[in-house]
């Protein structure tokens, strides 16, 4: 009974690609076209999506991240997976309900339903009105979608899912702030970010780092002018980054909500019973051979009906005895697959992106058209986007990418270094070094080279930014910042830039501080005073009140001070409750020596070490070498030495 039906959802499948290529009049020998290769490769990623949704709820449920040696999610998924907490969690959201709504899944497994409207969808229907919201949503675009599940409840956006968009990322609009500045302010801000960080206790993102430092600001300047936010627009560029459509285009009327008995559905689907197990369920989409270095996914229409292949059913099969170790190997291997999708996506969003086809469709931004048809959020068509754009720079980056040895957000850390013109003999040195050092280095290592080009051109082109390379790494620290520097007459050329998104609130309130800082400045000095001299003496303002170079530091803070106030456990992000861990335990012997001694946040230090899930010997700070998800008998889960350089991984 299961086995047809997975032959009429594979035959309705046949049936759905050999009319689309009709209706745009191409042979059926024909190359693909790209709207219609998007489509298909889309189609494909559906049952990928379902698969990672069911492996993240698991992973969530049972808490496997601490098993592994992480402290948190976030840093697990990150790490190992390149996505983020929130990713996770909402492909858990959706897992759990999807559990009670089996028509959905089927409608989203046969391509009915894109992601975008299916995870929607899970926020509000029920087992008794499933079929109409399936229905109805088919009907509607995802904005529209999108407000009627807001309306019903708006005191609960967050669990309806409509917080976050298709990626997990906070769903709100947001700008980007740009300002010409002099070099030296260039490190000041990088500095101060890092400061901001362990002053919260965690790692902010840039925004909210400049956040602090403007609301630190205004304790200085007291009552902020009545007319800032409007003088805002000098001081940076509000040119605005939001690809959100902030106006609905005009003549679109929302559909009522559903009510009463069920509208019409496609006689088709009335024959196709609720997924019953979701290994049978994957075949719908997926062709019966995986994926290869040297070749593509397979389009849609290669449809089989057939039991479900090794390669697909292995990730959801017996997942309910997989232990946090195997989890975490079906997660790598299913991300690894749909990286492949989005290789092959990346290009063809480009070509189409550049022409005006998706104006055909009523779409007034491409993201927005990408959104519609394809499911995936405007965040992550640009992303891809960039991504096609470093790879041409750069076709080790792309085939890394495209084969999984370089994580989404690995990539997207170094697609902006690589872009730079200067960087081009060294780019394939910076691949290599992605692929040996954790996420947190490596975005540490791209920031200090960024810095480096804007401070130190010849140096940077002279090493490529590259870590290897320096003799000396740059240190901000070692810039000097004297609050009076902002008002120095002689001014130095402002050929660097800082620069940020964030939310729209946020980005205005920054502007506005700037603006008032220049106000109080140009009366103390009667010149002009520019908004990145502004920006210098908030940054000074901010450093000295935070006590970033205070020279009084107590002797049981030095450890910390060496390590830079963070947990030094490779992947960690964690700034706060932070420990002195004596590598050599005091209890057999070991000193208090500063050798002895490294920085681990409490639940690495108590729950990770102490607990036996993650071990740290050698000699600090140089000599140190980590080991996470230990196993009696089995090699660690990652293995890295001082600095975050990897020794080994468990082969997924």
């Amino acid at each position: 009974m299961r086995i047809a039906t997975i032959r009429r959802v594979g035959a309705l499948a046949v049936a759905r690609a050999a009319t689309l290529r009709d209706a745009i009049g191409e042979p059926a020998d024909a190359a693909p076209d790209p709207e219609l290769r998007l489509a298909e490769l889309a189609r494909s990623r559906a049952p990928l999506r379902r698969a990672l949704a069911r492996i993240a709820g698991r992973f969530v449920a049972t808490r496997a991240s601490d098993r592994l040696g992480f402290a948190r999610l976030g840093d697990w998924a990150r790490e190992r997976v390149g996505l983020s907490a929130r990713q996770i969690q909402d492909l858990a959201r959706v897992d759990g309900r999807l559990a009670a709504l089996p028509r959905i899944e089927v409608a989203f497994l046969c391509g009915d339903l894109t992601w975008s409207k299916m995870r929607l969808l899970v926020g509000v229907a029920r087992a008794e009105d499933e079929a109409r919201w399936v229905a109805h949503a088919m009907g509607v675009t995802v904005r529209a979608l999108e407000r009627q599940v807001r309306a019903l409840c708006p005191g609960s956006t967050e669990a309806l899912g409509v917080a976050t968009d298709e990626d997990g990322a906070p769903d709100e609009p947001s700008e980007r702030v740009t300002v010409a500045c002099a070099p030296r302010v260039r490190a000041k801000f990088h500095r101060a970010r890092e400061i901001a960080r362990r002053v919260a206790g965690e790692a902010l993102p840039t925004w909210a780092c400049m956040e602090a430092v403007a609301a630190e600001t205004l304790s200085a300047l007291g009552s902020m002018p009545s007319d800032a936010r409007e003088a805002a627009c000098e001081a940076g560029d509000l040119s605005g980054a939001s690809w959100i459509d902030r106006a609905r285009p005009a003549g679109i009327q929302d559909p009522p909500l559903p009510t009463g008995a069920a509208p019409s559905i496609d006689p088709r689907m009335r024959s196709i019973e609720p997924s019953a197990g979701l290994e049978d369920a994957l075949v719908a989409n997926v062709c019966a051979t995986p994926p290869s270095a040297d070749r593509s996914l397979a389009p849609v229409a290669n449809v089989c009906a057939t039991p479900a292949p090794v390669w697909v059913r292995s990730l959801v099969e017996g997942i309910d005895e997989a232990d946090a170790f195997e989890l975490d190997d079906r997660m790598r291997r299913a991300v690894a697959l749909e990286q492949r999708i989005e290789a092959e996506m990346a290009p063809l969003l480009r070509t189409l992106g550049s022409s005006s086809r998706y104006r055909h469709a009523g779409a007034r931004r491409f993201e927005a058209w990408a959104r519609e048809r394809l499911g995936i959020s405007p965040r992550k068509t640009r992303a891809l986007v960039r991504l096609d754009r470093a790879g041409d720079a750069c076709p080790a980056l792309r085939e890394a990418f495209r084969s999984g040895r370089l994580s989404w957000v690995q990539a997207h850390a170094l697609a902006p270094i690589l872009l730079v013109a200067e960087l081009a003999p060294f780019r394939d040195e910076w691949v290599v070094w992605a692929e040996g050092v954790s996420v947190r280095r490596l975005e540490d290592d791209v920031a200090a080279a960024l810095l480096l080009l804007e401070t130190d051109r010849a140096a940077f082109a002279a090493t490529g930014g590259l870590p290897e390379r320096q003799t000396c790494a740059h240190d901000p620290r070692s810039v000097d910042h004297p609050e009076a520097q902002a008002l120095a007459s002689v001014r130095e050329d402002e050929t660097a830039r800082v620069a940020f998104v964030g939310p729209r609130d946020a980005a205005v309130f920054f502007c506005s501080v700037v603006a008032a800082a220049r106000g109080r400045l140009e009366r103390l000095t009667g010149r002009s005073v520019s908004a990145g001299e502004a920006i210098e003496w908030m940054l000074d303002h901010a450093l000295a009140a935070w006590g970033a170079d205070d020279p009084l530091l107590e002797p049981e803070h030095r450890v910390f001070e060496r390590d830079g106030w963070r947990c030094t456990m490779p992947g960690c992000s964690s700034y706060r409750n932070l420990h002195g861990h004596h590598v050599v335990y005091r209890s057999k012997g070991g000193p208090d020596d500063l050798w002895n001694r490294t920085t681990l946040c409490a639940c690495h230090h108590q729950r990770g070490v102490h607990g036996g899930r993650a071990r740290c010997t050698g000699t600090a700070p140089d000599g140190l070498r980590f080991e996470l998800g230990l196993r009696a008998g089995r090699p660690p889960l990652l293995s890295y030495t001082a600095g975050d350089r990897r020794v080994s991984a468990r082969v997924a």
